[in-house]
């Protein structure tokens, strides 16, 4: 009888590559094991395993990695021939972290413009982070205010009219920070015009006479005034909230004198006062004749008078 005496098989020797040792998450990385070999028969199976309890299957596969893979990871081969002996063999990848993406900032102001007084509310919570949380919000608020917080709300007066910008500065878990801007443009209110009250004392008199012309209980409902100005016909006109006239025997007459205010926007308002200049009335002459004259009489009436009693 003929006998055939077979050899030992000779086991497979596993080798695999990889497209990249080094990776930053998300990463996808190509393994091939295609160089594996067998050199008494064929490779029947590859299987991978990558730690974590997956296994593939295949020549080739792939693997995601993300950031929950951080470290080192060790991709491990085993190929087993059409006889079943195997193979392993075992290579390292570096996951490593991936750099910091800064947050993106966004600032809002509502409403964007209003008439004064007008409330505010500066808005960051549209801000993101693409890889992380934000961990704090910074404001620069017009006039140098610092704030902080997510929102902050703000009420801006007529003093405070014009274009206003606030800046936030938004700060990532990672210590990344970013910022960004919003405006809100207030308008001062449409101007209410003063109201003028002129006074004098005294309002008539005989000559010499003094004047005394005062402006003060003029008002101004969104302001101040802040002008006086006196009209006084035939005399020079004045300013200031009380002036002072005097008026001779040559001004006897009636004077309309005229108050104007303007207030702190530039809006005016008049009133009037009336004055009455009156001539002096004088006793008349009496000569020194008519009264030696008068006390005789005088004297005989109560001469007369004293016998008639008797």
């Amino acid at each position: 009888a003929d006998y055939q005496v077979r050899a030992p098989n000779s086991s497979p020797t596993a080798r695999f590559t990889m497209s990249s040792s080094e990776v930053t998450p998300p990463a996808t990385v190509t393994f091939d094991a295609s160089n594996s070999s067998d050199p008494d028969g064929s490779i029947r199976s590859y299987e991978w395993a990558f730690g974590d309890g997956v296994r593939n299957q295949g020549q080739t596969t792939t693997r995601r990695f993300t950031t929950g893979d951080i470290g080192t990871v060790t991709v491990e081969l085993t190929v087993t021939d059409n006889d079943g002996a195997t193979d392993q063999t075992r290579k390292s990848i570096s996951i490593e972290q991936p750099p910091n993406t800064p947050p993106t900032a966004r600032a809002t102001a509502t409403p964007s413009s209003g008439e004064a007084p007008v409330d505010v509310t500066f808005d960051a919570s549209n801000s993101s982070d693409p890889d992380g949380t934000i961990r704090s919000y910074e404001w620069t608020l017009p006039g140098g205010q610092q704030a902080t917080g997510q929102t902050v709300k703000r009420t801006y007066g007529s003093d405070d009219t014009g274009e206003l910008t606030a800046s936030v500065t938004v700060t990532d878990s990672d210590g990344a920070s970013t910022t960004d801007t919003a405006s809100v443009v207030v308008t001062k209110p449409p101007n209410t015009v003063p109201t003028a009250t002129a006074t004098a004392t005294p309002t008539s008199g005989s000559p010499p006479l003094t004047v005394t012309l005062s402006g003060s209980a003029s008002t101004d409902p969104d302001g101040t005034i802040t002008g006086y100005s006196w009209t006084i016909p035939g005399k020079s006109s004045q300013s200031g909230e009380t002036a002072t006239v005097e008026f001779t025997d040559d001004d006897v007459g009636t004077y309309d004198i005229s108050l104007t205010v303007r207030d702190n926007r530039g809006a005016t308002a008049t009133d009037t006062v009336t004055v009455e200049v009156v001539e002096q009335q004088l006793l008349p002459d009496v000569s020194d004749e008519t009264l030696a004259q008068g006390a005789i009489v005088g004297v005989g009436l109560v001469s007369s008078t004293l016998f008639d009693s008797e």
